[in-house]
């Protein structure tokens, strides 16, 4: 697909876009980081009372980058 102006906004869980027959293994980890530092965002949002954003947590999100064999987009173990 690699479309450009598609969005992690565009799906409602980050396992549809893991599943997703649509995209091809760059988009989907592009995606999935897209979306590891939306959740990272809505996690300090949250700290503060802030949030809105997709509902997922970061761990599924890694899992699934982890799966495709690719890297957090943060330095982290």
């Amino acid at each position: 697909m690699s479309d450009k102006t598609i969005s992690s906004a565009a799906f409602s869980s980050a396992e549809e876009i893991f599943n997703s027959s649509k995209l091809s293994k760059s988009d989907k980890i592009s995606l999935l980081q897209e979306w590891e530092c939306t959740v990272r965002q809505m996690q300090v949002a949250e700290e503060e009372n802030m949030t809105s954003g997709p509902d997922a947590n970061l761990k599924e999100v890694l899992d699934y980058l982890h799966k495709l064999g690719a890297e957090s987009v943060h330095n982290e173990p």
